[in-house]
């Protein structure tokens, strides 16, 4: 009764995406400040001058350049928050939602070793996979 007044998130998936959000900012940040940073401003001003609107240059120009690095955020994130289990673990709660940590976790300490293998190895390549298209897209963005 006061866990949920005093957490009513508690075991929320939008509260865990919320809190992964917040830890992981500053990583998309690290990874979109160069892209932006090395935009020739003399191609938004000739986009400008032309009479294209701010929001017609930016489609134009810098979504273009910004479609290697999105993706490398989104699998970065995505793996880096597969592992995350401090911040995870003070809000997971009873919920219906476990994050892959936490369920490896709970796995263990029930003593089915079996199926917390064969979750460890499904983590283990998807980690593996994203490793290689993140690997990909960067050599694909550097040959550019």
């Amino acid at each position: 009764f006061w866990a949920a007044q005093v957490d009513p998130f508690a075991g929320s998936v939008g509260a865990l995406v919320v809190i992964q959000s917040v830890i992981f900012l500053p990583l998309v940040v690290r990874i979109f400040g160069p892209v932006s940073a090395r935009t020739p401003r003399r191609l938004l001003e000739a986009a400008a001058t032309l009479g294209a609107s701010p929001v017609q240059a930016w489609l134009r120009i810098e979504a273009p350049r910004w479609r290697d690095p999105l993706a490398t955020a989104i699998l970065l994130v995505f793996s880096a928050s597969l592992g995350e289990v401090a911040a995870l673990s003070f809000f997971a709660g009873d919920g219906d939602f476990s994050p892959v940590p936490l369920w490896l976790r709970e796995l263990s300490s029930h003593y089915q070793f079996a199926e917390a293998r064969f979750v460890s190895v499904v983590l283990v390549a998807a980690l593996l996979l994203i490793g290689l298209g993140v690997t990909r897209l960067s050599s694909r963005s550097l040959s550019r």
